[in-house]
């Protein structure tokens, strides 16, 4: 899929990514590197550059018994130009 790019309007996030897993992993073992580029592929992202996010802070919770695993990604718009 082809996204198309607005040149007028440049918008910069900053990006939380919280993990909730069986298991906590390694601080430096967190990546949410697929789904970001899976959120650029679709057009919902410009692309994944310092010029679109500003800042990536990770955080992550062992999930209760019987809850099931995932990953959230929350983006804040931190500035917008035009």
């Amino acid at each position: 899929m082809e996204t198309k790019k607005d040149p007028g309007f440049n918008p910069r996030y900053d990006l939380h990514v919280h993990s909730i897993r069986k298991r906590l992993c390694d601080v430096d073992g967190i990546s949410a590197k697929a789904a970001i580029d899976g959120i650029v592929k679709a057009g919902l992202l410009a692309d994944d550059s310092a010029k679109n996010i500003r800042e990536i802070k990770f955080t992550q919770e062992k999930c209760k018994s019987g809850e099931e695993e995932g990953t959230a990604l929350m983006f804040t718009l931190i500035e917008a130009t035009q």
